[in-house]
């Protein structure tokens, strides 16, 4: 894995994310936030009482792909969701995602803010939740190199490409 790519992983920032839908099929980019705590790479966006489509694409097909932004740098990395839905551990996460947001309303954010959970592979070795995987592998196998950079150029992307083939 580019060292590049390893150092970006290691801290939060704002990343797109691009999931399939649920209903069409298409690829559907947003923008969003990325946090890392403990070496583990979480997404969370701002509570909401109505469940965020990108939610629902993940809870029907939880390959997606995010792309670091750069300026370096700039990069397209297969992934796989796990959707947090237990209080406890979703208190325990958004205690310091609300931290880094100036938050105070805690109770909110465990209600109603989406929130998925990753683990940084070049930091701990290799993870069965939300690993960021070789394109197109599917998530749960163990890889030797989670990590794989795919054409920046590409508006796509190989991994949704992979991904749509399915």
């Amino acid at each position: 894995m580019d060292e590049a790519i390893r150092r970006a992983l290691s801290r939060g920032q704002v990343i797109d994310i691009t999931t399939i839908g649920r209903r069409t099929g298409q690829p559907r980019r947003i923008e969003i936030v990325s946090h890392v705590f403990d070496g583990h790479i979480y997404i969370s966006g701002m509570p909401s009482r109505r469940t965020r489509a990108w939610i629902h694409n993940l809870q029907a097909d939880p390959h997606f792909t995010v792309h670091l932004k750069g300026p370096e740098p700039a990069a397209d990395l297969s992934a796989s969701a796990r959707i947090i839905t237990d209080e406890a551990e979703r208190r325990r996460i958004l205690q310091q995602v609300a931290r880094v947001w100036r938050r105070t309303d805690i109770d909110e954010m465990v209600r109603f803010a989406p929130l998925i959970e990753g683990h940084d592979p070049g930091l701990h070795g290799r993870d069965r939740r939300l690993r960021l995987d070789r394109a197109g592998r599917r998530a749960g196998r163990d890889v030797d190199n989670p990590l794989v950079a795919t054409n920046r150029g590409d508006t796509v992307g190989a991994a949704n490409r992979q991904l749509m083939r399915r």
